[in-house]
């Protein structure tokens, strides 16, 4: 059954640039992590970010081609990670502080978190199909 989609009058259109959405935005002192950021749309995410002046984390399961794709970008961190291995994943997650992490978003695909309590399960749901757990 197809989602009735409703217009939310932000402005943008399909045509909009992620320069063009996040131009005016200050987003100096935030954390990003950007799951992909490294091909696609990802680069644009992360371009995007990296000049509003966020601080942006970019995991990859090929750092070399990560560099390449983001040459000129020096603040970018990248950190190993696959996807498609659950223990990469949470040894990803173990490196960010607890609860209490000090990054505001994670972008995962269509997905958005604010913090590992949210994103995790999200990651792993998101790439092994595991089942979603309560809050």
């Amino acid at each position: 059954m197809p989602t009735l989609q409703v217009p939310i009058g932000s402005g943008f259109q399909a045509s909009s640039t992620a320069a063009a959405v996040i131009a005016g935005h200050d987003l100096k002192g935030k954390t990003i992590i950007v799951t992909g950021g490294y091909s696609g749309i990802g680069i644009e995410t992360v371009r995007a970010f990296h000049s509003a002046r966020a601080k942006v984390i970019v995991p990859a399961r090929d750092i070399a081609k990560a560099e390449e794709n983001l040459a000129g970008m020096q603040d970018v961190r990248l950190e190993p990670m696959d996807l498609l291995d659950p223990g990469s994943i949470d040894v990803f997650a173990e490196q960010r502080p607890n609860e209490d992490v000090p990054f505001q978003s994670i972008e995962a695909g269509a997905n958005r978190a604010s913090n590992r309590r949210e994103w995790l399960p999200q990651l792993r749901q998101q790439h092994h199909q595991e089942p979603p757990r309560p809050r």
